[in-house]
């Protein structure tokens, strides 16, 4: 479960999710955490809008899904990164269906 925001072609939701120590100092054990997931007919390319975009954005791709996990974020850089969220789904969701992956690469 959890809450969703859905556009023309894109669909988001919060889900729970879990991250690993860095650098293999606790191999098998993990921390929980939470991420948006994002799905959308061109993932690839809104991987790179995110990444380009100020502050740039690292996500990862699994299962054909885009994850953007709070573990590494800041308390200090949480608007910050909801503000290039809020900017990708407002963007996808002006833009007609046919038209989003193109207007998101």
């Amino acid at each position: 479960g959890g809450d969703s925001d859905e556009g023309p072609g894109l669909r988001v939701r919060a889900i729970k999710s879990e991250g690993e120590y860095g650098s293999g100092s606790m191999p098998g054990e993990t921390l929980p955490s939470a991420a948006l997931q994002i799905v959308a007919s061109d993932i690839d390319g809104l991987a790179a809008r995110l990444r380009r975009g100020d502050p740039p954005v690292i996500a990862a791709i699994s299962s054909g899904r885009l994850l953007v996990d709070f573990l590494a974020v800041e308390p200090t850089e949480e608007p910050l990164l909801a503000k290039a969220i809020a900017a990708l789904i407002a963007r996808a969701a002006s833009a007609d269906a046919k038209d989003l992956p193109g207007d998101l690469q």
